[in-house]
């Protein structure tokens, strides 16, 4: 019994030198994982780097400078653009508070997207110095009746332009006093309006009773020769 249990303690001994040596294997494989895993990481990285630098690279051949276009180019892009100028501007986003008349009109008379912006822009400056200069305000987006006069306006300045008995040097400056003058004069029969409205005169009134006489009459006597 004594040399079975010897024996049996030597078989125990091999079997502990078998699990050490396995836990040593294991720790070797698992350190060898792990240097993998930080090469994996390491060439994620480095592929991460080479994308942006790619996306970079693509970015920057995106050049629109007029200098890599030829002329017939150039015209042609901006003839595109100042046909549709009147979808793009007019819209909510671009914030140009104008009909789109009044962009087909100033896209008639220039030659690129530049001209355009600029035309607009003396318009706006003149409302802006306008508004300042009398403490009125005027928005464009709720009065179609100074729409409709800023377009009128403009067709009066280049007729005035291709006027043979007048001699505009500076039609930039031509543009600018022209439109101040419009918007002045249309402020200034705005405010009449409503200054007579808050306080009608003897006549103001017996017109408004008579209209609303006529409003109560049948439309063939309202229509009727002595009630025009």
């Amino acid at each position: 019994m004594t040399a079975r249990q010897e024996k049996n303690k030597s078989a125990e001994s091999l079997a502990t030198s078998g699990t050490d040596k396995m836990t040593a294997r294991q720790k070797k494989a698992e350190s060898l994982a792990t240097s993998g895993t930080d090469k994996m990481q390491d060439n994620l990285y480095n592929t991460n780097s080479l994308d942006t630098n790619r996306y970079n690279i693509d970015t920057a051949e995106l050049d629109f400078s007029t200098e890599n276009y030829s002329k017939a180019e150039i015209q042609k892009q901006n003839q595109d653009l100042i046909e549709q100028a009147y979808k793009f501007l007019t819209n909510d986003e671009a914030g140009i508070p104008f009909e789109p008349e009044t962009v087909k009109l100033i896209s008639l008379w220039t030659n690129n997207p530049k001209q355009v912006r600029k035309f607009i822009g003396i318009i706006l400056n003149a409302r802006k110095a306008v508004q300042e200069e009398h403490n009125i305000s005027f928005i464009l987006d709720d009065e179609p009746e100074l729409q409709a006069k800023i377009t009128q306006t403009i067709r009066r300045y280049f007729n005035a332009l291709r006027s043979d008995d007048k001699k505009i040097r500076n039609q930039e400056n031509y543009l600018y006093i022209t439109m101040k003058n419009m918007f002045e004069n249309y402020g200034s029969a705005r405010q009449q309006r409503e200054y007579r409205a808050e306080h009608p005169t003897k006549k103001d009134r017996e017109e408004a009773f008579i209209n609303g006489l006529k409003g109560g009459l049948p439309e063939s006597i309202r229509n009727a020769e002595n009630y025009k």
